[in-house]
């Protein structure tokens, strides 16, 4: 009897365990016939014990045949599975790779432009703390030198903005090297931190 394609797709584990345990009673049930006649019961007759012997058989062929039809069931659901995820592939239009590109290119005009005024805004930081080094302006005094290479000038902080930390705010630390760099929340409170920095580094202007 050739098996139908109906047949295999139809395997589940819940048959392959049925099947295993039906034959499991049926050795049970051997085993118990067996027993008996070795007890002294010489009512169980040897047809009996051939009977049981061929159902027990009989059942351990079933659970092998029920358990290659689920290995096959598998087999196919996996094909289609990888054939509808090719399909997937295939025919999905949702990644708008213009917006993307788009959006990389304003990323990245961004991150130089910031790069280059977080430059520009060290590079005078610097000199200036330079200049104090040069009149041996103590650290310890109103307009002294911090230790973030920065310059303490009456009363107020003018610290370097450092590009590298400022991307680096932006994103949460990784795990791993490998792993992702989600960006922080909108109002996540580094970023508002950060803003409020940037925005006192222009004094009253506004």
């Amino acid at each position: 009897m050739s098996t139908t394609s109906k047949e295999v797709a139809d395997t589940t584990f819940d048959d392959v365990t049925a099947a295993e345990q039906d034959a499991h009673r049926q050795d049970v049930e051997l085993a118990t016939l067996e027993e008996r006649v070795t007890s002294g019961d010489l009512t169980v007759t040897a047809e009996a014990i051939e009977k049981q012997s061929a159902l027990a058989r009989h059942a351990h062929r079933v659970a092998d045949g029920v358990r290659n039809l689920y290995v096959q069931s598998k087999a196919r659901k996996r094909d289609r599975d990888i054939a509808q995820l090719a399909a997937d592939i295939d025919t999905d239009t949702s990644t708008d790779s213009a917006a993307l590109v788009k959006a990389w290119d304003t990323l990245e005009g961004a991150a130089r432009a910031l790069q280059e005024l977080a430059n520009a805004h060290d590079v005078k930081v610097a000199e200036w703390a330079e200049r104090a080094r040069e009149l041996r302006i103590s650290s310890e005094v109103e307009h002294g030198l911090n230790d973030q290479g920065g310059l303490r000038f009456r009363g107020e902080l003018l610290p370097p903005i450092h590009a590298a930390h400022l991307f680096a705010r932006l994103f949460i630390v990784p795990g791993g090297y490998y792993a992702p760099l989600p960006l922080r929340e909108a109002h996540d409170g580094m970023i508002d931190a950060t803003r409020a920095e940037l925005e006192r580094l222009g004094g009253d202007d506004e």
